[in-house]
């Protein structure tokens, strides 16, 4: 917790991380990394790929409360084994809107 002059803020560092910017990136819309024209696109990549597996592993952990979380689970390992070019999360997330 940090005592600032408009209240306490809650600093999580469960997701605090020191790294290149494509990672923040990764879990964004496209349209976002658009402001961003000296990105890395190969790393961007990587990094999307390293998301999609992180947030698929958190939707099949059993204490997972997400929303249709094993159904959003099971997109993002079909995206996975797709291979490249690596969705962003938006994305996957508009499949399962349309299915």
């Amino acid at each position: 917790m940090l005592s600032t002059k408009n209240g306490p803020l809650l600093i999580d560092f469960e997701t605090c991380c020191r790294g290149p910017v494509e990672f923040d990136l990764a879990h964004v819309p496209e349209a976002v990394c658009e402001h961003y024209p000296g990105v890395d696109r190969g790393l961007l990549d990587e990094c999307r790929q390293l998301v999609l597996a992180m947030v698929a592993a958190w939707r099949w952990d059993a204490g997972d409360q997400f929303p249709n979380g094993r159904r959003f689970g099971e997109e993002l390992l079909r995206s996975l084994r797709e291979g490249p070019p690596w969705p962003t999360l938006d994305t996957v997330v508009r499949r399962l809107d349309v299915s």
